[in-house]
């Protein structure tokens, strides 16, 4: 980044060293700065990258620098990079800004799939001699992510290559789609002794999957709860599950939740019911 010794910088400009710019000077200004010296701030990553699920992660450097103790999976590096979108929209746009201008030197985005028609709009590039040429990016194609991670390119041209035609696999070959929405009523679950014969079994958050087109045709879905359900009956009660079965895949498991509510019958009323299941059936 070309950070003058004993000059004010702005925390946007250093993040924009860092991201864009892949500055190191910049890396180190940021550690120093949060944590007072960056080995404090390399224990801090280091737990963060436990609480998030990066655990094979291990930082010895603020930078990235060459260690034989610093190491990650392309895995965490994924989990990182999911995180980062999720929990820092706000400056996410900054991954896709193909250049930055600091100290009156201009330098591009080392990401070249910012250059592309792919959608991608982040998010870093790195190289040791050791890991090779590799990526992280994430394209937006009518309304679906993606999020790819290369690495062990000999070079930036097959670094770029491999990374296209990875988007271009994923997109083509695996399809998103949401089996149920958030608030969606699935079934209608009996009642037992209830002042409400029903209460409906609601998602309670989107059921998203991402799966080979091949084998859309073949997911199966099955409403697991016991029935009936015994009163009294709350909203928001967890009461059923929705288990999503892909063939070669483990099955995926989701809470229902109970919509609506259904108080418990008074004494005599718990007898007429009683009475009239072990006539009529019901």
């Amino acid at each position: 980044m070309f950070i003058r010794v004993n000059s004010d910088v702005t925390v946007s400009d250093l993040l924009r060293g860092v991201i864009v710019q892949s500055g190191n000077d910049a890396a180190v200004t940021l550690a120093e700065g949060v944590a007072g010296s960056e080995s404090v701030f390399v224990d801090m990553m280091n737990e963060k990258a436990q609480e998030i699920g990066a655990r094979k992660s291990h930082f010895v450097n603020a930078t990235g620098w060459p260690h034989p103790d610093h190491q990650m999976t392309l895995r965490d590096i994924a989990v990182i990079a999911t995180r980062t979108m999720m929990d820092f929209p706000d400056h996410y746009g900054m991954y896709k800004e193909k250049e930055f201008t600091y100290n009156n030197i201009k330098q591009p985005n080392r990401n070249p799939l910012l250059f592309t028609n792919l959608g991608c709009d982040g998010l870093k590039t790195g190289h040791t001699d050791l890991g090779g040429y590799g990526l992280v990016a994430s394209t937006l194609q009518k309304n679906r992510r993606l999020l790819i991670v290369v690495n062990g390119c000999k070079n930036k041209k097959q670094r770029a290559s491999a990374a296209k035609r990875l988007i271009q696999y994923g997109y083509r070959a695996f399809a998103s789609t949401v089996l149920y929405s958030a608030g969606q009523v699935v079934e209608e679950a009996d009642v037992w002794m209830g002042t409400k014969n029903k209460v409906p079994l609601v998602c309670q958050s989107d059921i998203a999957i991402t799966i080979p087109r091949s084998l859309i045709k073949d997911i199966q879905v099955e409403i697991v709860y016991k029935t009936p359900l015994q009163a009294p009956v709350h909203v928001g009660d967890p009461v059923a599950k929705i288990i999503v079965k892909i063939p070669g895949k483990p099955d995926k498991e989701y809470p229902l939740i109970a919509g609506d509510e259904s108080g418990k019958m008074g004494f005599f009323s718990r007898i007429g019911s009683a009475f009239n299941y072990l006539v009529f059936g019901g």
